[in-house]
């Protein structure tokens, strides 16, 4: 269980990487622009933790949150539902 909570770790640092268009920023992009990318990045980086976070401490209730509010998951404990009353992060 272990590796594959890595692969999805090592998963997740290479889709912020693409996000984030590879790191290089060129040296003509703006204060402000370079600014509103940092807070992009950890902005993806907290979602990334509370991911990991959820998936790892198999936090149904709280994982399904992230997704939509009429989203479910079907896994070996069950179906498991957001509640139609919480919005999704």
């Amino acid at each position: 269980m272990t590796t594959h909570f890595a692969h999805l770790e090592r998963t997740a640092v290479v889709l912020l990487c693409m996000a984030l268009g590879g790191g290089a920023v060129a040296q003509t992009v703006s204060t402000e622009t370079r600014l509103r990318n940092l807070e992009n990045e950890a902005e993806i980086r907290r979602s990334l933790d509370d991911y990991m976070h959820l998936l790892r401490t198999r936090d149904w209730d709280n994982y399904i949150k992230l997704f939509a509010t009429d989203s479910a998951i079907d896994i070996v404990e069950g179906v498991i539902k957001a509640p139609a009353s919480t919005p999704a992060k």
